[in-house]
């Protein structure tokens, strides 16, 4: 078995069949499965090619853990029962999983939705712009502000997820951040693919979304304590001459500065560790690499520092053969 898909759910509904059916109609020479985790009260459904299992734990994490916990294949596509994916992407995505052993999770673009085009919701019109805008225009978290791989439609080596304890079932959201930065500091790469995307749907209503953010606020706190920080978070500005997109802002950052008011027990510390690949490639231990969606990262874990450079030409399976100039930089820096 190539890839297992698994996907957490609390309510069988339309959205959730679409889903399933975007699965279904993946257009790959990959074999693969799909698996179904019941996270809400209703009995198992018996769905035709599809295994159901039930978690009785809270939350997405609980859940994508059981799933994992069956599956057969030798990669992990995590997807939200929200999400409808493009036919070509498990192929695209194993694509470029497979370009190196030292890639431990790919994602593709995840595009915000209206459930109607006619008639979109005050959070249809405004979260759709406002994810355009905190992911530079690609719908990816991977770039310079958000190293993040998205677990609403992404893949990620079984061996690698397991070897990082895979999700920590404390966190009811941020889970995805913990995750990428746990596989961050065993020194693996992570990266993208522009040739497909996926795309979700907020059927949560308003109040559901903004609580979403306050719970993201809390966990997010724990992570940067688990960092070794003060657990306070800088949130970039958003620059908008549209009231609506000013108001949905405010709504939700204050929501999200809400939460760490509540105190949630710790969770373990995060330490990075330096990248096998990182003396071959004549970087510094304390260097990463993300290819985001159109640069190559270079982070610093020591001074948090980082460089972007044009990721078109590098190669995972190479050594990168840097310019005059830009050796340079990079050793000033203190990344070689």
């Amino acid at each position: 078995m190539n890839a297992s898909f698994v996907i957490p759910y609390v309510k069988m509904d339309q959205l959730l069949e679409k889903t399933i059916e975007s699965v279904k109609a993946q257009q790959t020479r990959y074999n693969f499965e799909i698996i179904l985790v019941n996270n809400g009260p209703d009995e198992n459904p018996s769905i035709p090619g599809v295994s159901v299992c039930r978690c009785n734990t809270r939350g997405a994490s609980a859940a994508r853990n059981a799933g994992a916990r069956l599956a057969q294949g030798k990669y992990l596509a995590f997807i939200d029962s929200d999400v409808v994916l493009e036919r070509n992407w498990l192929e695209e995505g194993l694509g470029e999983i497979l370009r190196s052993p030292r890639i431990a999770a790919v994602q593709s673009p995840v595009i915000s939705a209206p459930l109607s085009s006619e008639d979109p919701s005050f959070l249809d019109r405004y979260r759709y712009t406002y994810k355009e805008t905190i992911t530079q225009g690609t719908f990816l978290f991977m770039n310079r502000t958000n190293i993040i791989v998205n677990t609403a439609a992404c893949l990620i080596q079984k061996d690698i997820f397991w070897l990082v304890h895979g999700f920590d079932e404390r966190l009811l959201r941020a889970e995805d951040r913990h995750l990428t930065l746990k596989l961050l500091a065993k020194g693996y790469f992570l990266s993208t693919t522009m040739l497909t995307s996926s795309r979700v749907y907020n059927n949560k209503g308003l109040w559901g979304f903004m609580f979403k953010y306050y719970r993201q606020g809390i966990d997010d706190r724990r992570i940067n304590l688990a960092l070794g920080g003060d657990g306070q978070q800088e949130i970039p500005p958003l620059q908008s001459n549209d009231v609506g997109m000013r108001l949905y802002r405010r709504l939700c950052m204050f929501f999200f500065h809400l939460g760490p008011l509540k105190k949630e027990p710790p969770i373990d510390p995060i330490k990075f560790s330096p990248s096998l690949l990182n003396p071959m490639l004549g970087l510094a231990p304390t260097t990463l690499l993300v290819k985001g969606a159109r640069e190559l990262l270079l982070v610093n874990t020591k001074t948090q520092q980082l460089i972007a450079l044009t990721a078109e030409p590098f190669d995972w399976k190479f050594p990168i053969n840097w310019g005059h100039e830009l050796s340079k930089k990079l050793r000033d820096d203190g990344f070689i």
